[in-house]
Parts: structure tokens; sequence; C-alpha cells
């Protein structure tokens, strides 16, 4: 496998595991009666909704940095296998606020170092419209991530980091909710005290919030999608304008590749 066949098997299928994962544990949440099973099933909505959303940063990082000079990586199958995203990942947090200050279409995909809009539209056969409403569905996933990763009390990573690490949830039998146990500890300033606090995230049986979970993920599925097709898209572009040099057998076997995983 090559990282074309790469990315249109992580188009075509990876990105959509998490959302088909919680469609059926959204379906089996709502058929159950068992209480238990129910709260089961929120805990993993969840941390599907936060893996998700660690996925599309995973790969946006990787798609920003994609023309850094980085000599380490051969292709970009290497530099995404060796991205990693922690829940308290500041240069990615930083990164995602970058592009919710641009307000035009060519303003974002230059800072992607993407082709034009009107590039696209040429390479796509497409409306103007169609590139614009590309783009802004991607940027709403970006926002979406960063409520996620930037919510005042940083609820949802953290819970993810607990479920994570053992499934450290706890359960009242006589209640609709769970809850799980935050603690942190640090010293203040000076060093001269240690402060501790104790929170407890609760986690309600919500069958409409499940849903608007289940709907974050799918979108965020159809943002990494999207995202991968504008990179085999600049890859065509760069290729077919010889910004990237090759022999010609090389270059025909590329293109060929390029075209098959953009369908």
């Amino acid at each position: 496998m090559n990282q074309f066949e790469f990315f249109k098997n992580y188009k075509d299928f990876a990105s959509k595991v998490r959302y088909i994962s919680a469609k059926t544990l959204l379906q089996e949440l709502k058929s159950t009666q068992s209480i238990e099973v129910k709260k089961s099933l929120m805990l993993r909505i969840i941390e599907d909704l936060v893996s998700s959303t660690e996925d599309l940063a995973m790969w946006f990082v990787t798609i920003h940095s994609r023309n850094d000079g980085n000599k380490r990586f051969r292709d970009d199958w290497e530099r995404i296998l060796a991205t990693h995203i922690r829940e308290t990942n500041e240069e990615a947090t930083k990164i995602l606020l970058g592009y919710t200050r641009i307000k035009t279409t060519d303003g974002f995909l230059k800072k992607m170092d993407f082709p034009k809009s009107k590039q696209l539209q040429e390479k796509l056969q497409v409306e103007e419209s169609v590139v614009n409403n590309a783009v802004e569905a991607i940027r709403n996933t970006i926002n979406l991530a960063l409520q996620t990763r930037r919510d005042g009390q940083q609820i949802a990573v953290r819970f993810h980091n607990k479920v994570k690490h053992g499934m450290m949830v706890n359960s009242d039998a006589s209640t609709n909710n769970s809850w799980v146990r935050d603690f942190s500890v640090r010293l203040t300033q000076g060093r001269r005290r240690v402060v501790r606090r104790n929170r407890n995230f609760e986690i309600p049986i919500d069958i409409d919030k499940a849903e608007l979970m289940v709907g974050t993920i799918k979108a965020n599925a159809q943002g990494i999608e999207a995202l991968i097709n504008l990179l085999l898209i600049d890859y065509e572009y760069r290729i077919s304008s010889g910004k990237i040099k090759m022999w010609s057998r090389n270059k025909e076997r590329v293109l060929a590749e390029i075209k098959k995983a953009l369908v």
C-alpha cells in the first residue's frame, strides 16, 4: 500500500469507523431497557466524540505542517503515523485557532498551502459556491474541535482521559447518572502550598445529547474526508504543474493513483 491508497482507505473507511460505531450505539441506546446498558452506551458515545475530535486535530496538524521541510518523513503517511495529539497539546490548539481568524476561502486555502479557489473550481469543474461550502464545512468542524478542546473545565477531554485509562467511572444503580471523579494537584506559584482540587463530572442518560454527539462525530468524519480530498487535489496540482518533480513514467502512475483515490 502506498500513501495514496492509504488516503483513500482512510477517507472511505477509517474516518467513518467512529461514526458507524456511535450510530450503532445510539440505536441500541434508544431500544434497550437496561439502565446499566444505557449508561455504558452514553459513555462510549462520548468517548467516540472526543476521539473523533482528536482524529480531526491530528489530520489538521499533519496537513498544516506537511511542507515544513522536515526531512525525517519520506511521505505524509509516515508523518501522520508519527503525529500524536494529546488532550493538553497546546500546539495543536494554537494551530486550530489560527484558522478561526481567517475570513475568506482563499485565505484559508493559502494558509493550508492548497491551490487557490479558482484552481480548485477548474479542477473539480464546480461552481465557486461548492468550494466555499466545502471550506466552510471544514471551518465548522474546526470550531467544534476547539469547543471540545477548550471548554471551560475541559470536561470532555478530562473525562476521556479517565475512561481510556481503566474505565474509572462510577455508577449509582438508583439513578440515571454515571459520574467520574476528577482530581488535580499542584503547587502554588511560590511553591509554598499544595493545592488539591476534586470535581465530579456527571454523565446522565440523555438521548437528545447523544444524537447531537453522533451528529458531531459524523461532521468530524466529513471534515477529515474533505481535508484528504483537498490534500489529494493539491498533490495532483503540484505533480501536474511540475512543482513536484519526478520521472515521466512515475508521474503517470502517481497521477493515476491520485485519480483513483479521489473517486
